[in-house]
């Protein structure tokens, strides 16, 4: 029981997380993933063309690493609650 209250604890820190980045890039005006996959959705392949470098490395580099950091805050936060 333990181990699902983790993963559910973490899990959430990383929702918590995601969902703060995807404000922030609305903001700053950075093409977030549902946006991405959106456009994708209805302009197809072309859409690859259109992303600046900065995109890319949010999409592919940052957001990954940002959710990745979120995971192991969260994972210290247990252990400190522990």
């Amino acid at each position: 029981m333990t181990i699902f209250l983790k993963l559910l604890f973490v899990g959430f820190i990383i929702l918590i997380a995601a969902i703060g980045a995807n404000v922030f890039t609305q903001k700053i005006g950075i093409v977030g993933w549902y946006d991405f996959l959106s456009r994708w959705s209805t302009e197809g392949g072309s859409v690859f063309s259109e992303l600046r470098l900065l995109d890319y490395l949010w999409l592919f580099i940052g957001y990954p690493t940002f959710l990745g950091l979120a995971a192991l805050a969260g994972d210290k936060c247990w252990q400190l609650l522990k």
